[in-house]
Formats: structure tokens, C-alpha cells, sequence
């Protein structure tokens, strides 16, 4: 065009960062380690960079998702291929000034991607995807998660709890294992039995099991189990349980155990938002903590109770509080990561996706927890931590489907091959995370059976916010 000359500084200004061209790779793990993690400590604190893992992650998720246009052609190396030559070719085409459609085309993906991180309630763009199959859906990990709550059946106490000390755990915790255990069943509420393997009845009986415990382990102030200073640990687990074993059979004999446990939920907050531990004077709400309550307040509000909005604010209040412009969430306060930092972020954008539009979260504080979520999953590696990979896996299936960064497969597969395969013990996980002492043997095999069916999980809770 006449009269316009290229300005090679005006080039280079908008040439922001030349480690993005390695974004497509590290989305798709081919790097080198060393590379790898030096590109994920260098794009904590480079907006560029992240936008572009942002919408590299999101092209790559969404062509995934398209139908196949021919059973005998495979598109998916040509995808892969195609995702690193855009990112390769990046500053080829700021020099010529994105003439190419092409470009604009993946640009205006990545764009509506990061938009729809920073709107309230995640407005969905105009272009519709199919949903991606799921990455858990694998023969092998449909198996191990099976296996696991047949195992969780077998142990299962007569009076429907389960022992914590029976399996290398602390019994003051029998009610929050019992809690875990019922989630981890309810993966399978509503599976058929085959008639050739009558067994599989068994995880059937222990949620009706378990549901009789957790409402006999009930006392009068509406508290399930002993009162110690972790006592809403105990509570707020069994909550949940509860209210998703009532989502899932609608059993109205569960209503009032449920009511009197969201009262005391609600009657434990602090005045300044969140929850503590028990009986310590002086106790300041804590994020580890404040996540249980919060969820069992927030699923129990999407099936249909009312009256939970002022503690539901005050719990995301704790939530904002702690938040530091990376999006991380601290334990007491902002920068506070007494167990690192990827346990609390995960925890605090699972509540934020179950609020849903309804979230109070101030826009930029959602949009950054988001986000660095979805960045850790895209990073996501088999970390053996199992309450982590537990609530990042829950945060990841929660994400809207097209946007969301699904559990890679090798990911399942390596849980997978961790779990005992032989002997009386066939079916479940060793506890070697750094919960493990505190749970024991059952607290590993629920959470690695949630780990897994994470999302049937997901569509379950996403069906009840939708209906709420």
C-alpha cells in the first residue's frame, strides 16, 4: 500500500517474546526436560508466552474435537504438525504483518479462548464444537477404576464405615474416609450388573452401607464424627458425600441429615469468611479447609437448597483474600504455600467452576486462578501426589468441554500401573503420597478411583449446576 513502509522496531516491540515459539511443543510434551522446565518457570511470569500456551492449547483441544472426515485417514499427526509449524512460524508472520488467514484464523481461536477465561461465568463463544471424548475412557483405566471399588467393597467395615487403622491410617479420620470411599463408589451408581459377574452387586451395597453409617455417625448439633480441631475435615467430607449419594438417588431420607450439616457448616464460618480449625483461639481460616465446606454449600445450592448464598460469599471472600497475581491461592494468606501451591489452586478452581455465573470471585481474580489451572494441566504430569492429581483432575473436568485440558492418557495409565494387581490387596493403591499416613490404603484407592472416573464426575456435577 503506498505511503506505509515497514518499521523494523515496531516489528520487534510487537515480537514479544521469542521463547513462544516453544509453546506448541511444550503443549504436546515434546521437549526436552530441561527445556521443558525452564520454558514452565519462564512463562509463570511472561503474559505473552502464556497466551500463547493458552491458545495453542485451545486450537489443538478443538480440532481434536472435530468428527473425522474419513475412517481411513488419520489427522491427528497432521493436527500435531500442523499446531508446532504455527507456533514456529510465528514471528515469520508478525513480520509480514499476519497477511495470511491461516494465522488470523488460529489467532481469532486463541483470542476467543482467553476471552472467554476473562468473562463471568465463561460465555460461550458462537462457533459450537462437538464435546472431545473423554481421555479416561481407556479399557485400561475403566478397568483399574472397577477393580478399586470392588476392593473399597471388600473393606468396608459391617457398620458400613471404613477403618482408617485397619489400613495404615489415623481412626480419628474413619468418617471423612468413609465420606471419600462413598464418592469413589458413586462412580458406579448407575452401571448395570452383568449376570456373569454377580460380584460387581457389591459396590451397590456398600453405598447403601455407607450412606447408614455417615447419617448414624450424626450427632445432635448436626456434626458427623468426633469432636477434634480437624472435626470439619470429617464433616464437610461426609457432606458432599451425601449430598452427591442424594443427587444420584434422590433418597429423601437423606434431606435432613443434609440440613442439619449445612447449618453447622454454616454456623462454623468465620465472620470474616471461610473456615478454621476448631477450638484454637485465634485460628485464622485456612484454604485447605475452606474448600470442603465451600463445595458441600455450593452442590447442595445447585440441587436445590436455599438460604446458602452469604456463606457460599464468604467462603470465596477467604478464596480472594489469598490470591496473588499469578492466580495462586495461599494457605492463610496471599504467598503462604505451606504445602506448595498447586493443591490450594486446583481446590479453589473447583469451587470456582462449580459456583459457575454464579461465582462472586471478582473477574480478574477468577480469570488468573483459571488460568493457572489450565496451565498446569497442560504440564500435567503424573506427580504421585494423589490429593492434588485429585482436585486438578476435578478442576480440569470441570472446565467447559472444548476449553478444558483433559487428563492425558499416559497420566491414567501410569496410575494405573501403580495399583496392586495380585494377593488380597488386588485393586487397590499403596498410600505413599504425603497423606498417606493420615488415610492409609483406603484414602489411596478412593482418591485414585476418583482420579479416574473424574469425568463421569464432572458431567455429573455440570448436569445438577445446569439444572440449579
Amino acid at each position: 500500500m503506498h505511503g506505509e513502509r515497514f518499521d523494523p522496531r515496531e516489528d520487534s516491540e510487537r515480537l514479544a517474546c521469542a521463547m513462544s515459539a516453544n509453546a506448541a511443543a511444550f503443549v504436546q510434551g515434546e521437549l526436552l526436560p530441561e527445556t521443558a522446565a525452564r520454558f514452565a518457570r519462564h512463562f509463570e511470569d511472561c503474559a505473552h508466552c502464556r497466551d500463547e500456551v493458552r491458545g495453542v492449547a485451545d486450537v489443538i483441544s478443538r480440532l481434536a474435537a472435530l468428527p473425522d472426515l474419513c475412517e481411513d485417514v488419520d489427522l491427528v499427526p497432521r493436527v500435531m504438525a500442523a499446531a508446532a509449524r504455527e507456533s514456529a512460524a510465528k514471528a515469520r508472520r508478525v513480520r509480514l504483518a499476519w497477511a495470511t488467514s491461516g494465522a488470523v484464523a488460529a489467532l481469532a481461536l486463541a483470542a476467543a479462548a482467553l476471552a472467554w477465561l476473562h468473562l463471568p461465568g465463561g460465555t460461550t463463544p458462537p462457533v459450537e464444537f462437538a464435546p472431545p471424548p473423554a481421555a479416561l475412557s481407556t479399557a485400561e483405566a475403566s478397568g483399574a477404576a472397577a477393580d478399586a471399588l470392588l476392593w473399597l467393597a471388600r473393606a468396608q467395615e459391617p457398620s458400613g464405615a471404613w477403618s482408617a487403622e485397619r489400613w495404615g491410617g489415623r481412626p480419628e479420620y474413619d468418617v471423612a474416609l468413609t465420606g471419600l470411599a462413598l464418592l469413589a463408589l458413586l462412580g458406579g451408581a448407575n452401571d448395570a450388573v452383568p449376570p456373569e459377574r454377580p460380584e460387581a452387586a457389591a459396590p451397590r451395597a456398600a453405598r447403601e452401607r455407607a450412606c447408614a453409617y455417615l447419617v448414624g455417625a450424626q450427632g445432635p448439633e448436626g456434626r458427623f464424627g468426633p469432636q477434634f480441631s480437624a472435626a470439619l475435615y470429617n464433616h464437610s467430607i461426609a457432606a458432599v458425600a451425601l449430598i452427591e449419594a442424594f443427587g444420584c438417588s434422590r433418597a429423601e431420607d437423606l434431606r435432613g441429615p443434609i440440613d442439619r450439616a449445612l447449618a453447622y457448616i454454616r454456623a462454623h464460618e468465620s465472620p470474616a469468611g471461610g473456615w478454621a480449625y476448631l477450638g484454637i483461639a485465634g485460628e485464622d481460616p485456612n484454604t485447605a479447609l475452606t474448600c470442603w465446606p465451600l463445595q458441600a454449600l455450593l452442590l447442595a445450592r445447585a440441587l436445590g437448597w436455599q438460604g446458602l448464598d452469604e456463606a457460599i460469599r464468604g467462603g470465596f471472600a477467604h478464596l480472594e483474600r489469598v490470591a496473588d497475581a499469578r492466580g495462586r491461592l495461599g494457605y492463610r494468606r496471599a504467598g503462604d504455600f505451606l504445602y506448595g501451591e498447586g493443591t490450594l489452586a486446583s481446590m479453589g478452581a473447583l469451587c470456582v467452576l462449580l459456583a459457575g455465573d454464579a461465582s462472586p470471585l471478582q473477574r480478574d481474580v477468577r480469570a488468573r486462578l483459571l488460568d493457572a489451572v489450565m496451565l498446569a494441566g497442560v504440564a500435567r504430569k503424573d506427580s504421585g501426589d494423589l490429593y492434588r492429581d485429585f482436585f486438578l483432575t476435578a478442576a480440569l473436568e470441570a472446565l467447559p468441554r472444548g476449553r478444558g485440558v483433559r487428563l492425558p492418557a499416559e497420566v491414567a495409565c501410569s496410575l494405573s500401573a501403580r495399583q496392586v494387581r495380585a494377593g488380597a490387596e488386588r485393586g487397590s493403591w499403596e498410600p505413599r503420597d504425603r497423606w498417606g499416613a493420615a488415610g492409609g490404603r483406603v484414602y489411596a484407592t478412593s482418591v485414585a478411583a476418583l482420579i479416574l472416573g473424574a469425568g463421569e464426575r464432572a458431567e455429573r456435577l455440570s448436569r445438577w449446576a445446569a439444572k440449579g
